[in-house]
């Protein structure tokens, strides 16, 4: 049995909304950028520096600076849907040159949030591309910059350093679009110019849409503030298996991050135990 155990409130906060990817980047050496909700490990090259002062208040844990001409490359990637959350946090190093990626997809057809006109823009099934938040990011400072797309809206949202949480929201149909093995994180694979410059921390995927509330909690935690993250499972390994403890909530279990969840019926909140006989298992705590 193995399990992640996240090492900061920050880390534990976006593991609890059970992302579908989640990049720390703070890797010290080597070339495996790890990912810790389903496996799919980056890998960076020499034009990306490990160990950058990171973007995450109260944690020690570092960021990676990209040098404009490259990418990191996640080549397992694999998810299809409508509804998604892409967030990241960045720190531009000069001016950011139009459609920059930041989280894309090039394998299917273009996908993903990149800047254009210095605003946290998007690509939708080669589609969406003309859009513009009008949320404007500033150059040497880091930004919380996220994007929520459902069936019929995406919401931006944009953090900056001084504490100000912004959004804009594009009432548009999104028909299924499709993450592949040619996903990359701080540039467009396609496009030399289209590489960002600059810091890149906590990269995130979700496999559905945030709330407002719930992307507000991340930022907020990320500048250091104080934030309720609701119920928090506790993972101790023993002899006997995984027993997990809580205060609130039910326990859910699913074979894969996007479910399907199960409520685990009589799973008491003092010990429930998990001996690993129905192989890999996600769980959660549900209201």
């Amino acid at each position: 049995i193995s399990f992640y155990q996240p090492k900061s409130d920050y880390e534990a906060l976006v593991a609890s909304l059970v992302p579908l990817a989640y990049w720390r980047l703070g890797e010290a050496e080597g070339t495996t950028a790890y990912e810790y909700a389903s496996g799919f490990n980056g890998v960076y090259d020499e034009h990306q520096t490990l160990g950058a002062a990171g973007a995450i208040a109260k944690d020690t844990d570092t960021a990676v600076t990209f040098d404009g001409t490259s990418y990191m490359s996640v080549p397992g990637m694999s998810f299809t849907s409508d509804t998604i959350t892409m967030l990241a946090w960045i720190k531009p190093n000069g001016p950011i040159n139009n459609y920059t990626g930041i989280l894309f997809d090039r394998g299917n057809s273009a996908v993903g949030i990149d800047i254009v006109d210095n605003q946290p823009c998007y690509h939708w099934n080669d589609s969406q591309y003309s859009y513009r938040s009008g949320l404007y990011i500033s150059e040497g400072e880091w930004s919380l910059i996220a994007m929520v797309v459902t069936p019929t809206e995406a919401t931006f949202y944009l953090g900056d350093s001084a504490g100000t949480l912004t959004s804009a929201v594009n009432t548009v149909a999104h028909s299924p679009a499709k993450l592949t093995g040619a996903f990359s994180i701080g540039g467009d694979k396609n496009w030399s110019d289209r590489r960002f410059k600059g810091d890149i921390d906590e990269p995130a995927v979700f496999g559905y849409a945030l709330s407002a509330a719930q992307i507000e909690s991340i930022y907020k935690k990320g500048m250091g503030e104080d934030t309720p993250t609701g119920s928090v499972l506790y993972f101790e390994m023993t002899d006997l298996g995984l027993i997990m403890t809580w205060e609130n909530g039910k326990l859910q279990s699913a074979p894969t991050v996007e479910g399907p969840w199960t409520t685990i019926d009589g799973a008491s909140n003092e010990g429930f135990i998990y001996n690993g006989e129905q192989g890999n298992l996600y769980f959660r705590l549900a209201e």
